[in-house]
């Protein structure tokens, strides 16, 4: 599993600056930007791992589950898809959860080669325990914003992320 670098202590305003000058076509503006948009980013990550670690799960695990809770049943292919994952991490969090009887993956019909992924009871039962809270501490994080300046947030963070995905970047 890689390793993830917690992005806490990004450069200061100063060495950013400092870039700029021997780095003429560095936009510091830019980097600036980007370290507040990575910092955030870490923060928030951790907070969730945190949290959702007093009731044993991960973002991965809690993800899957929150999708499960939606449906009846789904494929690992569509729980890929929808987590934005490969489908060996979904395999991956699939035999954790299946071993901790939170999930049960059956074969819905006669072809072997479809696998039907469910909640157990256990596993409804924990999604109904973490979710609500964890859904008011996001609610409470941006509370600090109106709902326009949501929506301008949101605008915004699709625009880079579609810049993001450009080739030639």
């Amino acid at each position: 599993m890689a390793t993830s670098f917690v992005l806490k202590n990004q450069p200061g305003r100063d060495l950013i600056a400092s870039l700029k000058k021997r780095y003429k076509d560095v936009d510091v503006s830019a980097l600036e930007t980007y370290k507040a948009v990575l910092s955030l980013a870490s923060r928030l990550r951790e907070s969730a791992d945190a949290f959702l670690g007093l009731y044993g799960a991960s973002q991965g695990k809690a993800s899957l589950l929150v999708h499960l809770s939606a449906q009846d049943s789904l494929t690992p292919s569509e729980l890929s898809n929808r987590c934005g994952v490969t489908r060996a991490t979904v395999t991956g969090l699939l035999d954790g959860l299946e071993r901790e009887g939170l999930v049960h993956r059956g074969r819905p019909g006669r072809d072997r080669r479809c696998v039907a992924v469910r909640l157990t009871a256990k596993g409804r039962r924990l999604v109904d325990e973490f979710l609500p809270p964890h859904c008011r501490r996001i609610s409470a994080v941006l509370s600090c914003l109106s709902e326009g300046e949501r929506k301008t947030v949101i605008a915004l963070l699709a625009k880079v992320a579609a810049a993001a995905e450009e080739p030639s970047r």
